[in-house]
């Protein structure tokens, strides 16, 4: 759950005119941007018309919808096809999420780009809604909005991704990103054409980024000095549905070793962008969890190696961000001490029941 941490740091505040972010800038000058709607598919030709109708039914005006399929083998680019005109198809060989963005965001013309995966859908007024917000706040560079979860049918399962979201200007801080104390789901997330230019292309070769885009750009966007602002509202729908990648009951402590994986990746690029050793305590937070859920102790070795090199990332923390210091220290001893409760607490944002195996005796 996104806990309320004050956004207020030693980042300077942009001044109006955006000079300290005059690269994120679409410019007064854009009366009525263009926005681009980047739709990422795979093998999702059962769900995409239903994505592809809720793009194109915005009630702003001036868009173009951009549809990535990512080497489906289904029908989806029959689906496509049956659109014509009224969307930019693009088909790839299989890369992932992340290389599907790529593609994207390469065929785009917007000034303004947004991301929707092809088994969810939007309110009719959410690009209407985040234009207004990158009109009235022309230092931003990204936008960000929670989505409510659903199931299958899309039916509201009474809750949002994220649980909190405070309303207005985020910094630029190293810390609230590695902390992952500002999260929007890939379908919440908007930016100006001019910081995605300073993130993209998402190097998704490796295999740590084939999925999680919005981590991943929020991060490069904080990198590059750009403020951002989020809503606490919510302006689409996440649904959960059996075909998702975590969405089966053994699937949790998988999905938690690579938030794990994602983190530590998140820390390496800020060190090697900025010349100073960053740490997040996430990562040694989500291991704590992953160790007990396949069967490791609380006597084992490497939980105890875990929980010490938690706390020394909660010390590191200290010195900017006192009071996120003491919450991600209490996360880390709960997720030591009661991983099983730790997981119950989130595991609705994966969509299934926590099954964990017995614990090892040594």
């Amino acid at each position: 759950m996104t806990m309320a941490v004050d956004h207020r740091s030693s980042v300077p505040r942009p001044n109006h005119k955006g000079e300290q972010n005059a690269a994120a800038r679409t410019g007064p000058e854009v009366v009525a941007p263009l926005v681009s709607i980047i739709i990422d598919n795979y093998n999702y030709g059962h769900l995409i018309a239903e994505a592809i109708d809720s793009a194109l039914a915005q009630t702003y005006p001036n868009i173009e919808v951009v549809v990535v399929d990512d080497g489906s083998t289904d029908n989806s680019r029959d689906v496509i096809a049956r659109y014509g005109d009224r969307v930019v198809p693009v088909f790839k060989e299989n890369g992932g999420q992340c290389s599907a963005f790529n593609a994207g965001f390469a065929a785009c013309r917007g000034d303004i780009i947004t991301l929707l995966d092809s088994d969810d859908v939007w309110d009719r007024d959410k690009v209407a809604r985040v234009v207004d917000i990158f009109q009235r706040h022309p230092e931003v560079g990204w936008v960000g909005h929670k989505l409510t979860i659903t199931d299958e049918v899309l039916k509201p399962l009474g809750y949002t991704f994220p649980d909190r979201l405070e309303t207005g200007l985020v910094p630029p801080d190293p810390h609230l990103h590695l902390e992952r104390m500002v999260k929007v789901g890939v379908c919440g997330l908007s930016f100006r054409r001019s910081a995605g230019e300073r993130a993209f292309p998402i190097p998704h070769e490796d295999g740590i980024w084939r999925t999680c885009a919005d981590l991943y750009l929020m991060s490069m966007f904080a990198i590059e000095g750009i403020w951002g602002y989020t809503l606490d509202e919510s302006l689409g729908l996440y649904r959960q549905h059996a075909g998702q990648e975590f969405a089966q009951p053994d699937a949790i402590a998988r999905r938690i070793e690579r938030d794990a994986t994602i983190s530590e990746a998140l820390a390496e690029i800020w060190t090697q962008r900025t010349g100073r050793r960053f740490y997040s305590s996430t990562v040694y937070k989500h291991r704590l969890v992953a160790t007990a859920l396949t069967g490791h102790s609380i006597w084992s070795g490497e939980r105890w190696r875990l929980l010490a090199d938690g706390i020394r990332s909660v010390v590191d923390l200290l010195r900017p961000h006192p009071r996120l210091a003491a919450r991600q220290g209490a996360a880390i001893m709960l997720a030591f001490a009661f991983p099983n409760w730790w997981t119950r607490r989130v595991f609705r944002r994966f969509g299934t029941q926590l099954v964990p195996r017995t614990a090892a005796t040594s």
